[in-house]
């Protein structure tokens, strides 16, 4: 049996019921604190500057101390 019969053997049975797909993170725009850099999606972001980014990446941001938030997600 080849590699790709086998994972589509294991695979469940398609039951035709919509999967529950958790919503998208909240954006948050948050100001990089002194004296600390950050980087996201490549880019290098310093003190001072602003940036808005999904809210599961600004939290462990926020949680270290290297950015303060601007506002709040609605």
């Amino acid at each position: 049996m080849t590699r790709a019969a086998a994972r589509k053997a294991e695979a469940p049975a398609d039951t035709g019921a919509p999967e529950a797909v958790e919503p998208a993170p909240a954006d948050v725009t948050v100001k990089v604190a002194a004296p600390y850099q950050v980087s996201h999606d490549g880019k290098v972001y310093g003190t001072g500057e602003t940036l808005t980014v999904p809210a599961d990446v600004a939290e462990p941001w926020l949680l270290a101390g290297w950015v303060n938030t601007v506002n709040k997600a609605k």
